[in-house]
């Protein structure tokens, strides 16, 4: 019996058992066989200039028919001046051309938002997660209110303090489940979408920004953000506002954070009681961990696990500057 005439489920199976060598080749065979060659040689892509596939881009622009099979495509490049405007317009293209597209991961030079393809409304329609280094812009902005059944999104690159972020239509992004950015996008994008995760990287983290990161349609139950100081105020004013938080990390970039004293440990522990259902908590790579349940049935008692300053000598733990903590 023929190849091409077994079942279409058999088919499929037999050529995902074959070497990436033998598929190339199927790609020259019939229609059919060429069909479920492109499927599994195409699926998920990554390309960079390290791998030296980036011409796999002309490929995509310039055969529609092999780029419909991208479910996953990311492509990693940083400043390189070797690639001008001819490249970023065939991106362009062949993101165009992938209309099955479902994650996107796209790390370029953040100002060239005009790889994007504004002008086509199906392409992102079936984008489930999106994670990108381009500027938040008009362009962006654009490419996201398509993408109704989008569940993910990551925006790397900060926002200019002066910029005014372009919103986003009333009813786009119904679905958005989880976002990674910058404070001044997440103000603007959190409210009114059922986001239950929040991860900020960038920007000031005031009382009244936690209040309007409240206003996501479900409740929040992750949050994390990039702090330089952390009062107990603030602290107790996020218990209020996101009273179903699970998980609370606080990171920095900074390297010149004091190491907090056994009182400060203190006052965050019996703060992180007013979380009912708070999980973990971690404030610069310092974890606390619950005991037990308060007295009052309201939340869990804390304390600060190993890394702060004794009670007795008020000498720092040595495992303060340990390696594992220093990770963070």
């Amino acid at each position: 019996m023929p190849l091409q005439s077994l079942p279409y489920e058999l088919l499929s199976q037999i050529t995902a058992l074959l070497p990436t060598l033998d598929l190339l080749a199927l790609t020259t065979t019939t229609h059919l066989l060429s069909y479920h060659a492109y499927r599994l040689l195409y699926s998920e892509l990554y390309l960079s200039p390290q791998h030296k596939n980036l011409n796999v881009v002309i490929t995509l622009a310039k055969k529609p028919s092999v780029a419909v099979h991208v479910r996953s495509f990311a492509i990693h490049i940083q400043s390189n001046p070797t690639l001008f405007k001819p490249f970023y317009k065939a991106l362009r293209t062949a993101l165009s051309n992938m209309s099955h597209l479902s994650s996107l991961r796209l790390f370029l030079d953040p100002s060239f938002t005009s790889a994007l393809p504004v002008a086509d409304n199906s392409i992102f329609s079936n984008l489930l997660n999106v994670a990108t280094s381009l500027a938040y812009d008009r362009n962006v902005a654009l490419c996201l209110a398509r993408a109704n059944s989008l569940l993910e999104l990551d925006l790397e690159s900060p926002t200019q303090s002066h910029s005014t972020n372009p919103e986003l239509p009333v009813g786009s992004l119904p679905h958005l489940r989880k976002f990674t950015g910058p404070v001044q996008v997440a103000e603007m994008m959190v409210p009114g979408r059922p986001v239950e995760s929040i991860r900020l990287h960038s920007g000031d983290i005031l009382e009244s920004v936690a209040i309007n990161l409240a206003k996501s349609t479900t409740p929040v139950i992750l949050f994390e953000a990039n702090i330089n100081s952390l009062s107990i105020p603030f602290l107790l004013s996020l218990s209020q506002s996101m009273p179903y938080l699970r998980y609370v990390r606080f990171t920095t970039t900074s390297c010149n954070i004091e190491p907090p004293s056994f009182e400060f440990c203190d006052d965050v522990a019996k703060t992180l009681s007013f979380f009912p259902y708070l999980e973990a908590f971690e404030l610069w790579g310092i974890h606390w961990e619950r005991t037990q349940k308060a007295p009052n049935n309201r939340g869990y008692l804390w304390r600060a696990n190993l890394f702060c300053p004794s009670a007795d000598t008020g000498e720092l733990s040595s495992d303060l500057f340990s390696e594992g903590f220093t990770v963070y």
